[in-house]
C-alpha cells in the first residue's frame, strides 16, 4: 500500500518537474529563444566588426595618400572571403582622401542566414549601426 502511494506521488513530482522545465526551455523568454537571440547578436557583431576593420584599414590607405574611392566591389570581395554575402549596387559605399566614409545608398549583409542592413549614415558614429 505505501509503496504503491510513494510511487505514484514520486511520478506526480517527476511530471511537475518536466512541465516546468519544458516551460522554462521552450518559452517566448526560454532557453531557445535566449540561445537564438545570442546567436543573432554574435552575427551582427561580427558583421559589424569585419565592416569596421575593413573601412578602417581603406582611411589608412587615405591618410597614405591612397584615397580608395568607391570600395563596394572590394569590400564584397573581402567580406565574402570570410563568409559573409554583401548586396550592393556600385558606387554606394565611399572613402574619400580625407577619410571620410560615405554611404550613397542601403547595403546588406548576410551571415549564417541572417540578414543585415546597413543604410545612409549609418557609419556616422564610425561604428556600423546595421539594422
Amino acid at each position: 500500500g505505501i509503496t504503491l502511494v510513494a510511487l505514484v506521488v514520486t511520478i506526480v513530482v517527476l511530471l511537475i518537474l518536466a512541465g516546468i522545465t519544458i516551460a522554462l526551455v521552450f518559452a517566448d523568454n526560454g532557453v531557445v529563444d535566449k540561445a537564438q537571440q545570442a546567436a543573432a547578436d554574435s552575427n551582427k557583431g561580427t558583421i559589424a566588426d569585419n565592416i569596421q576593420g575593413y573601412i578602417v584599414s581603406k582611411q589608412m590607405e587615405a591618410i597614405q595618400g591612397n584615397a580608395p574611392g568607391d570600395v563596394t566591389a572590394d569590400m564584397t570581395s573581402k567580406l565574402g572571403a570570410v563568409g559573409i554575402t554583401v548586396t550592393a549596387s556600385s558606387n554606394t559605399i565611399s572613402i574619400a582622401a580625407d577619410t571620410t566614409v560615405t554611404i550613397s545608398g542601403d547595403i546588406t549583409f548576410t551571415l549564417n542566414g541572417q540578414t543585415y542592413t546597413l543604410t545612409t549614415g549609418g557609419y556616422d558614429t564610425g561604428y556600423p549601426d546595421l539594422k
